[in-house]
């Protein structure tokens, strides 16, 4: 892993979705309005303040990472956020105790992902 990539992630920042407003429990889905999950929460880069990621809940006690370098619609009033994304698109995390994904484990798959 290059020494910039690791840098990179050591600077992420989790921001759960229930600190932010209106947006804990909001809808994502694709374009075509396929179903990926809801908001769970932002890997924002302390640094520049840029969301890196998107944290999406696609089914009870999972996360997963959606890059956040697609284009997205908040529609508001359907509480929908809508990105140029796939399921595909979602990195699956797998917690080593199978319960949830830490914070912790969303920030060292980011560095998973930087060095892929």
């Amino acid at each position: 892993m290059a020494a910039a990539e690791s840098d990179r992630t050591k600077g992420l920042h989790y921001l759960d979705a229930n600190r932010v407003e209106h947006m804990a429990g909001v809808e994502v889905c694709s374009n075509t309005n396929q179903r990926l999950g809801e908001i769970d929460g932002f890997l924002i880069d302390r640094k520049t303040k840029r969301l890196e990621y998107f944290v999406v809940d696609p089914e009870a006690n999972e996360r997963c990472l959606l890059k956040a370098d697609k284009p997205a619609v908040l529609d508001v009033e359907e509480r929908k956020l809508r990105v140029e994304a796939e399921l595909a698109d979602l990195e699956h995390l797998i917690a080593q105790s199978g319960q949830r994904p830490s914070d912790e484990d969303l920030i060292a798959a980011t560095r998973r992902l930087s060095a892929a």
